[in-house]
């Protein structure tokens, strides 16, 4: 009998669900207004302020293998878009990108991540005895829910600034905690920002061992240019900082 890597927690899943909307509720109607009057007030005239960018939280993030959880959480600075992306609309654009080969170099970057936490280089992992995309078995969260962009330029010119990173700090660690993972890439100078609140707590914050199950790991954005860039496996800075990275995350976690 062939049985599974990884079973899905579904208490804990619907649980994280249910926690995560809630926070992002929360912040929504009580502080994001004064977050977007910032952000207006920074974009000024000539630019303008992106939608909303709701978190991502894949059908089966809540995994449990043989030590117990296993749950992986990705931060980034997404470049937004017009229209506002809730929490289904998220669902279903992850759904598109992890359905082959991702083209964008960041997502391919995201996926070289969950391939070396999950111990595989296919585009799936055995849950519960049937064959799970890998887009469904993590969460991703943005630096900041909003971007700023020059209008004629597109969305492809949104930028997260490291000023509206840090006043997204406080979300981000309300989510964090509402996700509960094991481990944290986060992708990017601006994604080290928003997590600066965690080392300020005396959390873990580097590649050090874990404090609480809850490990840290900060690295370059996977579509950064130059020796920086590691949107494939020939990447030299793949191969010596992510991958290594990401198994001694495994290691120091007990997984």
């Amino acid at each position: 009998m062939r049985w599974p890597m990884y079973q899905l927690d579904k208490a804990e899943q619907a649980r994280a669900e249910r926690d995560i909307r809630a926070a992002f509720a929360r912040w929504k109607e009580q502080e994001s207004a004064d977050l977007l009057e910032r952000a207006r007030k920074r974009a000024g005239n000539e630019l303008e302020v992106s939608a909303l960018m709701e978190p991502y939280v894949g059908t089966r993030y809540a995994l449990k293998g043989k030590h117990g959880p296993q749950r992986i959480v990705i931060l980034s600075a997404d470049a937004g878009a017009a229209d506002a992306v809730d929490f289904d609309k998220r669902r279903e654009e992850f759904g598109e990108h992890f359905s082959a080969l991702p083209d964008s170099p960041h997502l391919r970057g995201t996926l070289l991540a969950l391939q070396s936490w999950f111990g595989t280089a296919e585009l799936t992992i055995r849950v519960d005895g049937t064959d799970a995309p890998l887009m469904d078995c993590f969460a991703m969260l943005n630096a900041t829910p909003f971007a700023i962009s020059r209008p004629e330029s597109g969305s492809n010119n949104s930028h997260v600034t490291p000023g509206l990173a840090r006043r997204s700090a406080g979300l981000i660690k309300t989510l964090v905690e509402a996700l509960q993972p094991n481990l944290v890439v986060a992708q990017g100078n601006l994604a080290w920002e928003a997590l600066e609140v965690f080392r300020k707590e005396g959390l873990v914050w580097e590649q050090t061992k874990a404090a609480s199950g809850l490990y840290f790991l900060p690295v370059a954005h996977p579509s950064a240019r130059g020796k920086l860039s590691w949107s494939s496996t020939d990447s030299a800075y793949f191969k010596e900082m992510v991958q290594p990275g990401i198994h001694e995350a495994r290691k120091q976690l007990g997984l």
